[in-house]
């Protein structure tokens, strides 16, 4: 009688082992399955710009400038992440064209690349880029929406 207290003993001890052991890997798993940025962030590798949407083509936009009546843009983005880029300021002689390879953010979400006039960043979206200040940030204000870029 003993021998099967003990033994019944030792199998519920075996069976609660293993539930938590069981639980245990599945948090593990969990764990391992989300991909973070930072820590106050999470994102989604399996579902962002760069492999969702149809971001290859052309895109046409004329943003605010300074000392112009405007800079046109065209942008064409390749699907080897290399881009060319045309920046006409407008109401000059003044023309400008890039290449080059895109660098993608590590959430899949924004392109970036560098020209002697400085650093584009844009987030990509559905047919359309957004031009970013050099943080990162969307750009801000009465003019936010003359930074956006059209699919052609």
């Amino acid at each position: 009688m003993k021998i099967f207290k003990i033994a019944c003993l030792l199998i519920g001890l075996s069976i609660i082992s293993c539930t938590n052991s069981k639980e245990s890997v599945n948090n593990q798993e969990q764990n391992d399955s989300i991909t973070t940025e930072n820590k106050d962030s999470i994102i989604d590798k399996e579902h962002n710009a760069k492999n969702s949407l149809d971001w290859e083509g052309t895109y046409h936009g004329v943003i605010p400038c300074a000392d112009c009546e405007g800079i046109h843009l065209m942008l064409t983005l390749k699907g080897d992440d290399s881009y060319n880029l045309m920046e006409e300021y407008q109401g000059t002689d003044v023309k400008n064209d890039y290449k080059g390879d895109l660098i993608w953010s590590l959430d899949g979400n924004k392109i970036n690349f560098k020209t002697t006039n400085g650093n584009y960043i844009f987030f990509v979206g559905e047919n359309k880029l957004t031009m970013l200040d050099q943080e990162g940030k969307p750009i801000e204000g009465e003019l936010a929406d003359k930074y956006i870029l059209v699919k052609k």
